[in-house]
Order: C-alpha cells, then sequence, then structure tokens
C-alpha cells in the first residue's frame, strides 16, 4: 500500500519535471535526518523520496490531513504531523509528534523535512526554526550511534515550466554531537547554536542571489558557459558567488551585462530553446532530429483531445486566487491528476454511445488509459523544456539556419567575455 501510495506523488513531480542529483550519496543507514530549502509547496515533499530507496517519515501541517485524497497519501506513506503557533492549535500536540520522531532516528530511520517551516520562493535560506535541532538532539543517545543530518539544497530553474529542471545537491553527512555536552547544560542555547549551524551547512548549497532577476542572469550565464546540464547547482553557486564579487566592484558594467545576458535568454526562449543548445554543429537540423519534432508535433495533436480540456481547466482553477509559483504548480498538478482520469472516463462514455470501431465503454476506457500511459512515458524521453515551442517556430522542423548562425554568434561573444571576468567559472 505504501508502495502504491508513493507512487502518485513521484508520478505527479516526475511527470512536471526533469531532476538531476550531484553530490554525495546518502547514508544507507543508521538514524537521518534530510533537510532542504522549501521553495515549491508539496512539489518539494517528493524530493528527498527520489534521492534514497530507505523508507523516509516526514513532517506535515496539520491541515495536509483534512484534505480528501492528500491526507490518505501522507498518512500511507509516513507523515508525521508538526503543529505550528500559525496554525492556531493546541501546541502540546507537539509532544506525541515529537516522542515518534525520537522514536524513528532512535531506531535507524529516517525523516526529511524543511526546517524553513513554510514555503516561499526565494533564493537565499530564511531563518530556520528550531524544532530540527530540538528533534535531533533530543533523540540523540549519549553512547548512541551518531544521528546523521544531510542538507539537500533544491534549485529550480524554472518553477512553473513543463519539463523544467530541479537540481537536488546533497551535501556532505554530519551530526550533532558537538554541541551534546552543552545541551545536557543549556538546552536552549545548545539548540539555537545547532540550528545555526545547520543553515550554515545548507547555505554553503544554495545559489546566493536575492530575487528572480538576478537569479535568470546566473542561469542564462551559466546556460552560456556551460553545455552539459550535470552539476549545475555546483556551477551556478560559484558563477554567483564570483558575480557578486564582481558586481560590487563595477557595478555599472555588471548591470550592463546583466540586462544583455536577460535578453539574450527571453530572445531564444521565444524559439524553445536554451544557451547550451546553440552549438556550431547543430546550425541544421538533420534528418533523424527533424523525425522526432515531427513526432512530437503528431503526438501533440493526437492527444489534445485527450489532455487539453483537464490541463486546460487545471490551469484555470490553478491562477484563480494564486500568484505564487509553488501554489501555481501544486494545485495545477494536483488538480489534472483528478480531472484527467475523470475526463478519460466522461470521454469513454460519450465515444460508447457513438459508433466507433471500439466496441463498449469499458473497450475505450482501456484504450484511453494506454494512449494516456505512452504518452507519459515518451515524456520521461524529453529532458529539455518547451519541445513543442520549438516545433511551431519551426527550428525543430525546418532548421531556420540563419536564425540559428545569428543566436550562435551572439553566444559566442557573451561567452567570451563570460570566461574573460570568470576563468573558473
Amino acid at each position: 500500500m505504501r508502495t502504491f501510495a508513493l507512487a502518485y506523488p513521484n508520478s505527479l513531480v516526475g511527470t512536471f519535471y526533469r531532476r538531476h542529483v550531484s553530490g554525495g550519496p546518502i547514508p544507507e543507514k543508521g538514524g537521518l535526518v534530510i533537510y532542504t530549502n522549501h521553495v515549491n509547496g508539496l512539489m518539494d515533499a517528493d524530493m528527498p523520496l527520489y534521492l534514497t530507496k530507505r523508507q523516509q517519515y516526514f513532517l506535515a501541517k496539520p491541515s495536509l490531513f483534512k484534505i480528501p485524497g492528500i491526507s490518505w497519501v501522507i498518512q500511507t506513506v509516513g507523515a508525521i504531523p508538526i503543529y505550528r503557533q500559525k496554525d492556531k492549535v493546541d501546541m502540546s500536540k507537539n509532544e506525541d509528534s515529537f516522542r515518534e520522531i525520537h522514536r524513528v532516528l532512535r531506531g535507524g530511520g529516517a525523516i526529511s523535512l524543511y526546517p524553513e517551516g513554510e514555503s516561499r520562493l526565494a533564493f537565499r535560506s530564511r531563518p530556520f526554526k528550531t524544532g530540527a535541532a530540538r528533534m535531533v538532539l533530543g533523540a540523540q543517545e549519549q553512547n548512541g550511534d551518531p544521528i546523521q543530518l544531510v542538507p539537500v539544497a533544491l534549485l529550480y530553474e524554472e518553477q512553473e515550466v513543463f519539463l523544467c529542471r530541479v537540481h537536488l545537491w546533497v551535501g556532505e553527512p554530519f551530526d550533532l554531537l558537538p554541541f551534546i555536552d552543552s545541551y545536557q547544560k543549556d538546552g536552549r542555547q545548545a539548540v539555537r547554536d545547532a540550528t545555526a549551524h545547520l543553515q550554515a551547512r545548507l547555505d554553503e548549497l544554495l545559489v546566493p542571489v536575492d530575487d528572480v532577476d538576478a537569479f535568470r542572469v546566473i542561469l542564462n550565464g551559466d546556460r552560456i558557459l556551460n553545455d552539459a546540464v550535470e552539476g549545475t547547482g555546483p556551477r551556478m553557486r560559484a558563477l554567483a558567488l564570483a558575480w557578486d564579487s564582481w558586481a560590487q566592484r563595477e557595478a555599472g558594467p555588471a548591470q550592463a551585462l546583466g540586462q544583455r545576458l536577460t535578453a539574450f535568454g527571453e530572445q531564444i526562449e521565444r524559439f524553445g530553446l536554451e544557451a547550451r543548445d546553440l552549438g556550431e554543429g547543430g546550425l541544421t537540423r538533420p534528418l533523424p532530429s527533424r523525425l522526432k519534432y515531427t513526432g512530437i508535433l503528431i503526438g501533440a495533436i493526437a492527444v489534445s483531445p485527450f489532455l487539453a480540456p483537464p490541463i486546460l481547466l487545471s490551469s484555470a482553477i490553478a491562477h484563480v486566487g494564486r500568484s505564487t509559483p509553488d501554489k501555481l504548480v501544486t494545485v495545477t498538478t494536483i488538480s489534472a491528476s483528478v480531472l484527467v482520469p475523470v475526463w478519460g472516463i466522461v470521454l469513454a462514455y460519450a465515444l460508447a454511445r457513438m459508433e466507433t470501431p471500439i466496441p463498449g465503454f469499458w473497450a475505450i476506457l482501456g484504450c484511453i488509459w494506454a494512449l494516456l500511459y505512452v504518452t507519459r512515458r515518451v515524456s520521461l524521453l524529453w529532458t529539455k523544456p518547451r519541445p513543442l515551442r520549438r516545433v511551431l517556430t519551426g527550428i525543430g522542423l525546418f532548421g531556420r539556419k540563419q536564425t540559428m548562425c545569428d543566436l550562435w554568434v551572439k553566444r559566442q561573444e557573451l561567452r567570451k567575455e563570460l570566461q574573460t571576468l570568470f576563468p573558473d567559472c
């Protein structure tokens, strides 16, 4: 049953995003806490589950236990309710939650959590709540095996874009044994010091920018400098640190170059491209590539009657009163997971009442499910966002050689400039 429950969030996240992992391995045994930055609502919850096959418990706010469907999934997977003052509930209920957390950690289990306490789009970490440190220090036995903590930085390249990449940068495991003695003497101060240590370890993995515009500059710069997707998190952090140091010395040139990088990124995105797509040998589209994108177009036309109505409705529902990317993506994916099956049943019923080559409701419904399954399996093969836009602008099907040549020349100019400024990136 737990495996079935895990398949639901993994299917949602794995369909919408492309996950790339960098960094060290997750410890395979012993008490473990995986903690991450929290920027994308319920979508973040699946990310630690993707990193290891170990069974993980995770902490969830009490309101999630009241949502039909979601409540069953999180309880089956292994959610432990955690109560916050902002929820205006009886905080004494946390005593039972902490006892359960201590039992899991002392028994060698794994827990994933978000010390920031709430989801919000940000690139620097927000002040950590002390709960994570209190959980670990309270569970750590004086002569027992150390409970390991692993920081994981989540980096969404374009949070609201279908098929966009999310990078999971796994940090080095550590423990809180150096804080145990002080915890016995002055628990509150030890918890504050341990919390600061947890945040510092995660900060070492995050990209230090202040807003989306600054992030777009660094993202475009990384795509221009590097052709490979792997290791983007570490590379982007290095570039962001170097850029910040240069911008403090030369604010004017940094602002001008940032504007050029942003404009270039917007220009190529209109064609469904990324800067790393622009290679000298790829100025024309060879036949296999054209056939691939022709297949995308044919497939999009074939499945549009089955997928377009529920997905468009899901998007409309998500945009009603919701303006933050995490809420938009969460509501869109969850709504689609409900509306697509419902729409399939409605469509099968309507077709069964008509004269079709496939007789009967169940046979038609089976064909629709088979088509949807094949569509999802094929979508997992695409590693780049906006494949359909690339087709519709002619880049995928016809090459648009002169356009590609002009864009490649611009990329080379920007690349040389960036390599001169940041030779180590």
